[in-house]
């Protein structure tokens, strides 16, 4: 399972290479898809609707800050600019509602997601020093040191409230 967030990382680095902010990191905006070969699960962003230019472009004034799965970082509020620090922020709050099945692997995985919350709270003011964290921390995720990874238990009730609100939307009748 770590190696999805290998795959959403990868993807915000593409991003944040070309100094853009995807805006709204969390659980509603990832798919985890079965890869083509079928012997593991790849991970996916989706909506790109708050998308922009780091430091130049803004959140939009409708821009939530409370959201049930995910923590946004404390400088992503509406009306202000985008920032890389934000993404990575969120990206570790999403690594939260996970941990390793095997309970001797968990300390390994909150040491990740601890490095990787701090780094982004620290706001580095240039790309460059989000960029040369990325390679070390992909090859992180792309061991097998993880195992198979499951939902926190104290998230679950967040996680299946989420779920059910998108089951909810995708069978409600579109209005057009």
């Amino acid at each position: 399972m770590a190696c999805q967030f290998a795959d959403l990382l990868s993807q915000l680095q593409t991003l944040w290479i070309k100094n853009r902010v995807h805006g709204d990191v969390r659980l509603a905006n990832i798919i985890f898809n079965q890869d083509e070969d079928g012997k593991g699960t790849t991970g996916q962003l989706v909506d790109f609707d708050f998308c922009g230019q780091a430091n130049q472009d803004c959140y939009p004034s409708g821009y939530k800050t409370e959201l049930a799965d995910t923590v946004r970082h404390d400088g992503a509020l509406p009306e202000e600019p985008l920032a890389i620090a934000h993404d990575l922020f969120s990206f570790a709050s999403v690594l939260s509602f996970f941990t390793p099945s095997k309970s001797n692997r968990a300390g390994r995985w909150t040491s990740l997601h601890r490095s990787i919350k701090q780094f982004s709270i620290q706001e580095p003011q240039d790309q460059g020093a989000v960029l040369a964290e990325i390679p070390g921390w992909l090859k992180k995720f792309k061991s097998k040191k993880y195992g198979k990874l499951s939902v926190v238990d104290a998230k679950k009730e967040a996680l299946k409230n989420l779920i059910d609100r998108a089951n909810l939307q995708t069978a409600s009748p579109s209005r057009l």
